[in-house]
């Protein structure tokens, strides 16, 4: 099968293009034709289109243009609020063949609300495209044990910071006396806060093999205020790291998770986690994807 891909790979590396990144490799890594578009994929006839925008503008471009290049058309929604899609996602459902969702809460909305049958719950991340990820390697504070949380931005969502940094910085007593945290921060935007707790916070600014650092830690926090389906937790969870979330998406079954802004919460799934008060992680195979392509067929 030959499916294109209209998106971007890394960098910037976040989510989206992460994402994209790995359900190529997957794909080539069972033998399937993946390529993320470029002019010469102008030129070719596709079975599959596959788009993956966050902005609506470019999602539905994506969506024209996949429509003109490919014989079906997916679109994946990213982030996890389909309550009040505006026309630009609507005529790009209209087009679609399929519309692929990341969580079982926003696959029923989007399924009663626009979609119907064309929508899918799939996974964003396979097994078989997980690399050794790419940057400089770092090395963490000898004899300590490590959580990691990252940043992006200095962003707020309806008053709320995106994040969580500054919930996790000031609930630095919730993490035992002989760990540090490890901030990756590669927009040095919380430089100075990290400075206010030299000893017990590792700040990052810059480039780093994010997934290597994953891997080498004990631990890894994702107390964001909204979000999708993260390919971090994800990530985490095939190289067997434990992850502590807020409960502002729905989380695998394996993560544990907490309410967000409740410290007292915080504190007992962080010692449910580094207990190791967890499940063993099924990683989803690119199976489930290509199994999607050829129902679509149908």
């Amino acid at each position: 099968m030959k499916i294109l891909i209209l998106g971007s790979l890394p960098p910037p590396v976040g989510g989206v293009t992460s994402s994209v990144r790995n359900l190529v490799a997957a794909l080539r890594s069972v033998g399937e034709t993946a390529e993320v578009v470029r002019l010469s994929a102008l030129f070719r006839r596709w079975d599959i289109a596959h788009v993956h925008f966050t902005r609506p503008w470019k999602r539905f471009l994506g969506v024209v243009a996949g429509r003109l290049l490919a014989k079906r058309l997916f679109f994946t929604i990213h982030n996890g609020r389909v309550e009040h899609l505006g026309v630009l996602d609507r005529l790009s459902i209209r087009l679609a063949h399929r519309v692929i969702l990341l969580n079982r809460d926003v696959h029923s909305v989007a399924r009663d609300r626009y979609c119907g049958d064309k929508a899918i719950l799939l996974s964003n991340y396979y097994r078989e495209g997980l690399g050794e990820g790419s940057g400089p390697s770092v090395t963490l504070s000898p004899g300590r044990k490590h959580a990691l949380v990252y940043v992006y931005d200095r962003w707020l969502h309806d008053g709320r910071d995106v994040y969580g940094i500054e919930f996790v910085l000031e609930n630095l007593a919730a993490l035992p006396d002989d760990w540090t945290l490890v901030l990756v921060d590669p927009k040095g935007l919380y430089r100075e806060d990290a400075m206010k707790y030299a000893g017990r916070v590792q700040h990052l600014n810059g480039p780093v093999n994010f997934l290597q650092v994953l891997k080498d830690v004990d631990l890894y926090l994702r107390p964001t205020s909204t979000d999708g389906a993260s390919i971090a937790v994800q990530e985490a969870l095939c190289l067997g790291t434990p992850v502590v979330a807020s409960d502002a998406a729905p989380r695998s079954d394996t993560v544990q998770t907490y309410a967000w802004g409740d410290a007292e919460d915080y504190s007992q799934a962080i010692a449910r986690a580094i207990g190791g008060n967890t499940n063993a992680y099924e990683q989803t195979g690119v199976v489930e994807y290509l199994t999607a392509c050829r129902d679509a067929w149908a």
